[in-house]
Formats: C-alpha cells, sequence, structure tokens
C-alpha cells in the first residue's frame, strides 16, 4: 500500500477532546502556514507484507463537519499536499463522509464491505450448509433475477463449480443459449423458469438479485435469503441476510490504530486490505466482479486469515 493512504480523524473520547479553548487555538495555528504538518503522515507495519499509511486530520469527524466549505477543503489540501510529497497517489475517506468529498482523482470512496459479500459467495454458502445442516451437493439454489443480465450470468457461473442445481427465475427468457454453455462447461443441472410459486417453494437457499417484494409470498418458511437486490420485509420465519460479519486476522487487528478501527467498520478494512493486497486499490462505480476478480480476492481473504464470523 505504498501508494495509498487511508484518513483517520481524532476520537472524541481522547482525553481533553471536546475542550473548547483547545479547539479554538488548534484552529487558528492551523492557519499558519510554516506550522509542520509532517506529523500528520505514519506508516504502520502490520506485517512483513502489510503496510499502511495514515494520514491523520486534526480534527475530529464532527467538528470537520462542521467547518465551513472553504475550511474543510483547505485541510484536504493540505493533507493532499503532504501525501504526494511521501509518493502517495491516492487516499481513502470514510465511507461515512462520502458527501464531502469534491475533489477528484486524489480522494476515493472507501471501500463499504459489500464487495467481499459478492466475492465470498462460495464461503457463504458453505457455511449456511453447516448451520443449518445440510448436504451441499444436494441443495437447491433459486435466483430471482434483476436488471443485470451480466450479473445474473456472473452469479450462475460460480455456483455451477460448486453447486449441483440451480435455478433462474425471471421473465427474461433471451439467456437461453449462454446458460446452455454453462451447462456444457461444468455440467451443473442450470433450470430457467417464470413459475414463482412452485421455484421457491422447493428451494433451500434463495439468491435475491432483484425484487423479491411480489414473490416473498411464495418463499417457505426457514428457507434463507441471500439478498443482494433491493430490500423487503420478509416474513420473521425467513432468514434474510443482508450483509456478513468478517474477522480480521488476529496479528492485523492487534496492530491497527485504534482511531482507524472507531472510523471504519471492521468489514471495511478488511475489504480495503484484501483488495489491495489483490491489486485493486480502487473501485470505481463501475466494477465487475468476474470469475477471475471473485477467486483472487477470495483466496487471499482464506489464505490470509480473514474469517466469516457471521450474517446480518
Amino acid at each position: 500500500m505504498d501508494n495509498y493512504c487511508i484518513a483517520v480523524f481524532k476520537n472524541n473520547d481522547l482525553p481533553g477532546q471536546k475542550s473548547c479553548i483547545k479547539n479554538f487555538f488548534q484552529q487558528i495555528l492551523l492557519r499558519f502556514k510554516e506550522m509542520d504538518k509532517t506529523d500528520w503522515f505514519e506508516t504502520l507495519e502490520i506485517t512483513s507484507e502489510l503496510i499502511i499509511n495514515l494520514i491523520r486530520m486534526p480534527y475530529t469527524m464532527e467538528e470537520y463537519r462542521e467547518l465551513n466549505d472553504k475550511k474543510r477543503e483547505m485541510v484536504l489540501r493540505d493533507a493532499m499536499e503532504i501525501c504526494r510529497a511521501k509518493g502517495v497517489k491516492h487516499c481513502i475517506l470514510p465511507f461515512k463522509i462520502q458527501e464531502d468529498i469534491e475533489s477528484e482523482g486524489f480522494y476515493k470512496k472507501c471501500f463499504n464491505g459489500k464487495i467481499l459479500y459478492r466475492v465470498l459467495l462460495a464461503n457463504i454458502i458453505n457455511k449456511i450448509c453447516y448451520i443449518k445442516d445440510l448436504d451441499i451437493n444436494s441443495i437447491e439454489i433459486s435466483i430471482i433475477s434483476g436488471n443485470d443480465k451480466a450479473e445474473l450470468l456472473q452469479i450462475v457461473k460460480l455456483l455451477s463449480s460448486f453447486i449441483k442445481f440451480v435455478t433462474i427465475i425471471t421473465k427474461d427468457m433471451c439467456i437461453n443459449k449462454e446458460v446452455e454453455e454453462i451447462f456444457y462447461e461444468t455440467g451443473t443441472s442450470i433450470g430457467i423458469s417464470g413459475d414463482y410459486s412452485n421455484t421457491l417453494k422447493r428451494a433451500d437457499i434463495i439468491i435475491n438479485l432483484g425484487d423479491a417484494e411480489e414473490f416473498k409470498c411464495f418463499i417457505k418458511e426457514k428457507v434463507v435469503v441471500l439478498n443482494y437486490g433491493k430490500a423487503a420485509d420478509f416474513y420473521k420465519k425467513v432468514w434474510v441476510i443482508n450483509d456478513i460479519k468478517v474477522e480480521l486476522p488476529l496479528n492485523v487487528a492487534f496492530m491497527l490504530d485504534d482511531s482507524l478501527l472507531k472510523l471504519y467498520k471492521v468489514n471495511e478494512i478488511a475489504e480495503i486490505l484484501v483488495m489491495h493486497k489483490a491489486g485493486y486499490p480502487i473501485i470505481d462505480e463501475g466494477y465487475r466482479c468476474d470469475l477471475d476478480f471473485i477467486a483472487k480476492v477470495a483466496a487471499i481473504f482464506d489464505n490470509d486469515g480473514y474469517e466469516l464470523e457471521g450474517f446480518e
């Protein structure tokens, strides 16, 4: 991560942090150009293979948000100059303040953990089977399609590498050719159906890529729904999974800065570290989880000691 850094802000619970007098003089001092800001930048060596650069903003998150636009721009500009002097090309800000980012190019969106939720689909299904005592070789998975044909086919390709029975629920029958190709490559039984009632009632696990609101009445009790699509109010006895809980390797968690852990969720931190090691430091809105991408990221997650702790 030599070319990237992660922004951290001061903690509210630090002694003296909320002193109005201290904050007043701090803001006065920050106006002077001659003030040494090099201590904002810090490099943490977590392991021999994992180095994290931090840029320490001189405010708490709340103080930063209360600054006017001009002062926020000044803080971001100063931080950018410090980072670039250290050879850093991009800076990641906390996901919770993305609305404040106006600088294009240098400041990037924080990973929010949702990429891991998609990439770790095989891990998720294996854990579900373990918890519910299901035989992964005989379970039936139904996929409620959304509006993204490419996303649907990628999920099917991924499932076909370890699942024998998959049914796609869709009104669009223009995917027959692609599905046949996947069948000939893998041997997985892949059905395409518009019969929501019978198909959903047979499923052990349902993957929702679209809007399940009109289909939820057909979902049987105690089935598992992996919800990657629009949120819906499922029945109480349906196990709905909207996200995952990730556990960091002990050697990584032990070395991380407290301010980092307070500003970023564990899923976000895990995603940042895993994605950087995989060679994907910056993810744009149009990223695509192809099979090579999934295999590489999932392998690093497993091999480096990250754990799928649970579900949300």
